[in-house]
């Protein structure tokens, strides 16, 4: 059973990459460089049969002798595969028009950040931008079908798409950002969306760290401090899309404290308790203002109590 679970695992990363070329791409692997995400029909139904076929494999591996880490992995496959199949077979491309994080916003972020660490990897760049202009061929196609199923997305969202694309074909050739590849500017920005200029996505201006710690006689104290000031993320939208979302700053506290008996019954016994997150501090994601929320998660504290004894 481990090896048709570490088989499993392999195929279902296998099709997270195969599904997603340009966040494949991004991480360093280069195996789908030669194509850009698919948003056709036909794609989508066979992403969701894909996805529905590992979920049922990893439903059907017995969690008898498996240890506890490979149950995990075979329910987070199952969970996540069955999720995904069921907003493919949702048909959210049909009414996917967003002037915020939508692909022809954000295009021109990311593609210029594609490395290209070989010749192979540059020749297969020429299929992935081609397959850019049969992307959006695509989602018009898509977005015929939900004007005749009669779902269609926000008339603002579709005039302010359709603005952007068109202000896009406008620029001369050589200003066009897709065909810009270069070292970012010295202060971590990139221009060219409709955010305006933006930070490097994932990165903080700020971020600072500082620890406080007390030990004596046995006892011991440390309080950590991880900070950093708020950023821009990349996400997968409804449509399956890799979007940016601004997300708030946020501050991490964790506390511990020890005490190691060094005579009598107990000598050589130590006894850790430890706090993460000691404020709960929540992740809170929003959309070009702070007023406009769009997530707000809490993942709670957690609690740890360790007991060691040294011979």
């Amino acid at each position: 059973m481990s090896d048709e679970l570490d088989q499993l695992s392999d195929d279902y990363y296998d099709y997270r990459l195969r599904t997603a070329p340009t966040w494949a791409h991004m991480i360093g692997e280069y195996r789908y460089a030669d194509r850009f995400d698919a948003i056709g029909r036909a794609a989508e139904e066979q992403a969701a049969a894909d996805a529905r076929e590992l979920a049922g494999r990893a439903d059907a591996i017995a969690e008898d002798g498996l240890d506890d880490q490979q149950r995990i992995t075979r329910a987070m496959v199952a969970w996540e595969a069955t999720a995904r199949a069921d907003i493919l077979e949702s048909r959210t491309a049909e009414f996917a028009a967003n002037p915020i994080f939508g692909t022809q916003a954000s295009l021109g972020v990311y593609m210029p950040k594609l490395a290209i660490p070989d010749a192979d990897v540059a020749e297969a760049m020429v299929g992935k931008f081609e397959s850019v202009a049969r992307y959006f061929d695509d989602i018009a196609e898509r977005h015929r079908e939900g004007v005749t199923s009669g779902r269609t997305p926000a008339d603002f969202a579709v005039r302010q798409t359709v603005d952007q694309l068109d202000a896009w074909l406008a620029k001369p050739i050589q200003d066009d950002p897709m065909l810009t590849v270069q070292d970012p500017p010295g202060d971590n920005t990139l221009p060219g969306n409709n955010l305006g200029t933006i930070p490097l996505p994932g990165l903080s201006k700020n971020v600072w760290n500082a620890t406080l710690y007390y030990e004596k006689a046995g006892f011991s104290a440390r309080v950590a401090m991880r900070a950093r000031s708020k950023y821009i993320g990349e996400v997968t939208n409804f449509a399956n899309e890799r979007a940016f979302k601004y997300v708030k700053g946020d501050q991490i506290t964790d506390a511990q404290l020890g005490y190691e008996f060094s005579e009598g019954r107990l000598d050589g016994v130590s006894v850790l308790f430890q706090v993460n997150n000691l404020t709960n501090e929540p992740y809170i994601a929003y959309a070009v203002s702070e007023t406009r929320q769009q997530d707000f998660q809490q993942y709670g504290r957690q609690f740890l109590l360790g007991i060691n004894y040294r011979l």
